[in-house]
């Protein structure tokens, strides 16, 4: 009997199955806290890459079990133009967050409840009592606020062009505005008294005091700092990035 060259090389690849391939996974309804990375090479191996607490695991020549339960995990994600090293793990963890937020998944530590009931740009909403027996909007008491609030200089002349009103939500600000006036609370650009001020207006327009859930020095701090300036980006994009900046902010 004539010998099948196909069914001979059953356990080879296919000419055009991709090699390497990308999911998202998590276990908690439209979240995830997980980017999976399968090597479909003659030895396989699996990257997990956990999007909240930035580590990864690796599965080396994994069983074929293994492989098909990882494989069907979550959702699958396009695998990027421009590859990267598995070791590149903000890298990887950086485009994880983002394809999810793209899917309109979020991005949550499995072990607590969905925090961002309504609407997710809330944050960015002026409080009420800012506006208390004033005959201005909410957005103009701000302004008004933050100019009697914080006495530097270096803030006082940026206050015009970093203060902005939302384009479309209501009472609230631009997500630039938000991030350029936390980096004040934050480090008060190098003066006590500025940040502490900073900080006193903050907690008043945003009813919020939780700036030692991140450091000065860390990654998130990095990612406000570049977002307070991103005027060129769309509205969208900064919100969307934002929000995962600040997702354990709660």
């Amino acid at each position: 009997m004539a010998t099948d060259p196909w069914e001979l090389a059953s356990g080879a690849r296919k000419q055009g199955e991709r090699k390497k391939s990308l999911r998202v996974a998590g276990v908690q309804p439209n979240a995830v806290h997980t980017l999976i990375k399968l090597h479909n090479w003659r030895s396989r191996a699996i990257y997990i890459y956990h999007l909240l607490e930035r580590q990864m695991k690796r599965i080396d020549k994994p069983t074929e079990e293994q492989w098909m339960h990882f494989s069907s995990l979550g959702v699958a994600i396009p695998y990027p133009s421009k590859d990267a090293p598995a070791t590149d793990v903000d890298g990887w963890i950086t485009y994880g967050q983002k394809q999810a937020t793209q899917l309109g998944l979020e991005v949550r530590d499995p072990n607590t409840t969905n925090r961002n009931v309504g609407n997710p740009m809330n944050f960015l909403r002026i409080s009420d009592s800012v506006s208390a027996g004033s005959t201005e909007d909410r957005f103009s008491t701000s302004v008004s606020l933050l100019r009697n609030a914080v006495g530097h200089t270096t803030f006082l002349n940026g206050l015009d062009n970093h203060w902005r009103r939302h384009e479309t939500r209501e009472n609230s600000v631009m997500p630039q505005s938000w991030c350029w006036l936390f980096c004040w609370a934050m480090t008060g650009d190098g003066s006590a008294s500025a940040r502490n001020e900073s900080r006193k207006a903050f907690d008043t327009i945003f009813n919020c005091q939780n700036f030692d859930l991140i450091s000065v020095d860390s990654p998130k701090h990095f990612g406000l700092r570049e977002l307070r300036y991103a005027w060129e980006r769309s509205t969208e994009d900064v919100e969307q990035e934002l929000m995962l900046i600040i997702q354990d902010m709660a």
